[in-house]
C-alpha cells in the first residue's frame, strides 16, 4: 500500500520536470494574471458604484456597470487562453476569425450603446453637471431632469423634453450655467446718426446709470460705442446679473431695457431702425 503511494508520488513529481514543468508554471502564471486583472476590474467597478452613491436616478448606470465589467473580464480571459494555446502550437486562427466576424457584427450593433455608457462615466467623473443644473449641451439647453446610462434628459424653457445621448455629450462642449453663479447681459442700443454728440454721451450715461441702479447687477459693468452700423450708432451694455436662474436674469434684463427706453424718450434720444437712402440722378 505504502509502496503504491510512493510510486504514484514519484509519477506525479515527474510532471514538474522539463516541458511539463514549464507548461504548468505558464498555466499558473496565466491564472494569476487573470486573477489580478479581475481584482483590478472589481476594485474599479466598486469605486465607480461608490461614486454614484449620492447620485439621484442612477438605477440605469448601476445595472449597466456590472455588465460592462463582466464583458471586460470575458475578453481578458479569452485573450489569455488564446495566447496560451497559440504559444503551444494550437492554431486558433479559425476560432478568432469566427469570433472576429461575430464581434464586428455585435460591435457595430452595440457601438452606440457602449459609447453612451462610457459617455455617462465621463460625465460623472468630470462632475460636468448634476440633476437640477441648467446646462447647454451643443444646440440643446435646459434643466437636467435625469441622467441614465444612455442619455441625459433636459427640460427646456418651453417645457419640452429633450433627450441627448451621453456619447454625443462626451464629444461636445458642456456649458453649466448653474455653476457660473451669474449671467451676462450683452445688449445693443442703436441710436440714429442724427443724434448729437452730446446726446450720444448722454445715452451712454443713461444706460450706465440705469444698470448701476439695479440691485441685482454687479458694479463692474461696461458701456461703450461698439460700432457704426449701416443705419445706426451702436452702444453696447455688458453687465453681469447676480443670478444663474434664467427667469430672474430675464426679469432683470427686461427692467433695465424698459427703463433705458423710458429715459431715452424723455431726453429726446431716438432709437434707430433700418433705413435706406436712394439717390436718383437727373438726366
Amino acid at each position: 500500500m505504502n509502496s503504491d503511494i510512493f510510486v504514484n508520488a514519484k509519477d506525479f513529481l515527474k510532471l514538474f520536470h522539463g516541458k511539463h514543468f514549464d507548461i504548468a508554471m505558464e498555466l499558473i502564471l496565466n491564472i494569476l494574471v487573470c486573477l489580478v486583472v479581475f481584482k483590478l476590474i472589481d476594485a474599479f467597478t466598486k469605486k465607480i458604484l461608490t461614486g454614484l452613491s449620492n447620485i439621484q436616478n442612477k438605477e440605469g448606470l448601476v445595472k449597466s456597470i456590472p455588465v460592462v465589467a463582466r464583458i471586460i473580464k470575458f475578453l481578458v480571459l479569452f485573450l489569455v487562453i488564446a495566447c496560451f494555446l497559440e504559444s503551444h502550437g494550437y492554431s486558433i486562427t479559425s476560432l478568432v476569425a469566427g469570433l472576429g466576424i461575430t464581434g464586428i457584427a455585435v460591435g457595430f450593433a452595440a457601438q452606440e450603446t457602449i459609447s453612451n455608457i462610457f459617455g455617462s462615466f465621463a460625465i460623472f467623473y468630470d462632475k460636468a453637471y448634476k440633476i437640477g443644473d441648467y446646462v447647454i449641451l451643443g444646440t440643446a439647453e435646459g434643466v437636467v431632469e435625469d441622467i441614465n446610462s444612455r442619455s441625459t434628459i433636459l427640460r427646456a424653457l418651453d417645457h419640452s423634453r429633450i433627450i441627448v445621448p451621453n456619447g454625443l455629450i462626451a464629444k461636445s462642449v458642456i456649458e453649466n450655467v448653474t455653476d457660473s453663479h451669474k449671467r451676462r447681459i450683452s445688449e445693443l442700443f442703436e441710436v440714429t446718426y442724427e443724434t448729437s454728440d452730446e446726446n450720444i454721451v448722454k445715452a451712454k450715461t443713461i444706460i450706465k446709470e440705469v444698470a448701476l441702479s439695479h440691485k441685482d447687477v454687479h458694479r463692474d459693468l461696461k458701456v461703450f460705442v461698439e460700432k457704426l452700423d449701416a443705419s445706426s450708432i451702436n452702444i453696447r451694455l455688458v453687465a453681469d446679473v447676480k443670478t444663474n436662474n434664467y427667469y430672474k436674469y430675464a426679469e432683470v434684463k427686461d427692467e433695465i431695457i424698459l427703463e433705458v427706453i423710458k429715459r431715452f424718450r424723455s431726453e429726446g434720444i431716438e432709437f434707430a431702425y433700418p433705413t435706406k437712402t436712394v439717390y436718383m440722378a437727373n438726366k
